[in-house]
């Protein structure tokens, strides 16, 4: 007998459900795409040739299977307790929602009429509506059930995710890491242009910086966080922290925005202090040059006032 067709509707337009649903279409029947906007739900659901689309919860088709709540974290929970207030015959049914930092939790009400919950999170970043590569990302898959684990797990397989297990007591550390490692690193690039501009160069500070970011990526895959530490803390070189600590307060002069300088100061403090700990982790111990670094680092800091 051929194995029925997971049929899924989508809880939102946003973002990462323009990319999921894009990647889940050629395998799956997406049957219906609801938001709070009908003009988003009406665009996504063009955009998938689905007839179906809303903005009233009550029209979730009573033969989807899946559930997607694609929602931001802080209306997981609201929409759900919503939709456990609807008359649908939640057996059989799974939902699952794509936060990062919320856990199953915030689909107790539907759990509890019957319904099986998880929550599938992919490292990947969306910055828009534009459609996103998935393909050999990993998903970090929460469920309530092992029949519900593997459906997921089988999903996520299948539009060639790198799924892994959870646990919920580990979502939000799992996803403040991906916070540390994507989000962070955006904002470095932001203060790197800032600075950069102070240059007058005609010339972009990602075309510049990018290969020595992704060179760096690279060395850590390859050789590991400690080993791929590099520059003027790793070598010990007080002078060109010096020199830094100066060039950052002279910029700070010709910018307008005085606090976004400061900002970008105390950023290059804190985390000069975190590779001084890289370079100790790299060699067992500080030499006396990165000693007297980290000493001024430390002082530093304290001098900061907003």
């Amino acid at each position: 007998m051929k194995k029925k067709k997971l049929n899924i509707t989508f809880i939102g337009a946003g973002k990462i459900a323009h990319s999921l649903s894009i990647s889940l279409l050629p395998k799956y029947s997406i049957e219906s795409v609801i938001s709070r906007s009908i003009s988003s739900a009406r665009s996504l659901a063009k955009k998938l040739s689905v007839k179906n689309y809303s903005d009233n919860l009550k029209d979730i088709p009573p033969t989807s299977d899946l559930i997607i709540l694609a929602l931001p974290d802080d209306q997981i929970e609201k929409v759900s307790a919503k939709i456990s207030k609807l008359k649908i015959n939640f057996e059989g049914k799974t939902f699952i929602h794509l936060s990062g930092s919320e856990n199953i939790d915030a689909l107790y009400a539907l759990r509890q009429k019957g319904a099986s919950t998880g929550s599938v999170h992919i490292m990947q970043t969306f910055p828009s509506k534009k459609i996103v590569s998935i393909k050999n990302c990993f998903a970090a898959i929460e469920s309530d059930n092992s029949k519900t684990e593997k459906l997921l797990f089988s999903v996520a397989k299948s539009v060639a995710l790198k799924p892994f297990k959870i646990y919920s007591e580990q979502k939000s550390l799992y996803h403040l890491s991906g916070v540390f490692a994507a989000n962070f690193l955006t904002g470095n690039f932001y203060s790197a242009d800032t600075v950069f501009k102070q240059t007058n160069s005609d010339m972009s500070s990602y075309k510049l910086l990018g290969p020595i970011a992704e060179k760096t990526l690279a060395n850590v895959e390859k050789y590991g966080v400690s080993k791929s530490l590099s520059g003027p803390v790793e070598r010990g070189d007080l002078n060109t922290i010096e020199k830094h600590l100066r060039d950052l307060r002279s910029v700070s002069i010709k910018s307008a925005n005085k606090n976004l300088l400061k900002l970008i100061n105390l950023s290059y403090l804190v985390q000069s202090l975190i590779l001084v700990q890289v370079a100790e982790n790299k060699t067992g111990k500080l030499s006396s040059s990165q000693k007297k670094i980290k000493t001024l680092l430390q002082t530093q800091i304290k001098k900061i006032k907003f």
